[in-house]
């Protein structure tokens, strides 16, 4: 039985790049609300404290990494904008999977027979989950990196959208939910001529209103309409607040 737990333990490890050296903390990871429920686990904790941990540090790992990642012209809008595309619960849930958690979450036998570890939600929350124990048990260095090695091809396949055509990708999601087009408007322009900078608003029926700056009106209406993505953005876990001017290049 020995065996088979090192075994196991060293499949853990492959798959998150990480060995525990105090595995209780990964077990409590992954022990979902309704299993500790289960007369089996009593006295055993479940995963929503660790989740509360790792929810943080997933957020400070994945914005020092695009802070890293990106040139010093890259505005607060846009890489805003990106974070909310990488920690949404689809993309944590993605994670989760890489990472090969879906089998081994420990659930009660109600949440099992409902289809829960299929959940996006329950499958974000482990991931969060396992950070905040890699955290605990690892420190600030082994978190990041193990969130960092997930998150290259993930970046590449979310950039098109809000990256190559933002304003388009807009006016399409608003098209698909019944919505008008949107409304781009230059609320300000200054400086001197080589180094203008526009204030837009883009508003998007029936009452949401983003503004942004840019170096150009161009420039300026694709960062309004990225912002405006991630606010409207039905599948995200993370939500902007309704407020505030957000920059753009």
């Amino acid at each position: 039985m020995e065996g088979a737990g090192q075994a196991e333990q060293d499949e853990r490890a492959e798959a998150l790049g990480y060995r525990f050296r105090d595995a209780r903390w990964l077990e409590q990871a992954l022990t979902h609300r309704s299993a500790v429920a289960e007369e089996s686990l009593q006295g055993v904790a479940h995963n929503e404290r660790l989740e509360f941990l790792g929810d943080a540090v997933v957020g400070l790992v994945v914005s020092w990494w695009l802070f890293r990642g990106y040139a010093a012209d890259k505005p607060e809008g846009e890489l805003t904008a990106l974070r909310a595309q990488l920690v949404r619960r689809s993309t944590l849930a993605e994670l989760a999977r890489r990472w090969g958690l879906t089998g081994r979450i420990r659930l009660g036998k109600g949440a099992e027979m409902q289809g829960a570890r299929r959940q996006e939600r329950l499958l974000a929350s482990a991931f969060e989950a396992v950070v905040g124990a890699i955290f605990v048990d690892g420190g600030w260095e082994a978190a990041r990196q193990a969130v960092e090695r997930c998150l290259p091809d993930l970046t590449t396949a979310i950039r098109p959208a809000a990256e190559a055509n933002p304003k388009g990708a807009l006016q399409e999601w608003l098209a698909r939910h019944g919505r008008a087009a949107p409304q781009y408007r230059v609320v300000e322009a200054c400086g001197p001529p080589h180094a203008r900078r526009f204030k837009v608003e883009v508003h998007c029926p029936p009452d949401l209103v983003v503004t942004a700056e840019g170096s150009s009106r161009r420039r300026a209406e694709e960062a309004a309409a990225r912002a405006a993505l991630w606010r409207l953005d039905p599948g995200g876990s993370r939500r902007v607040e309704e407020n505030g001017p957000v920059s753009g290049i």
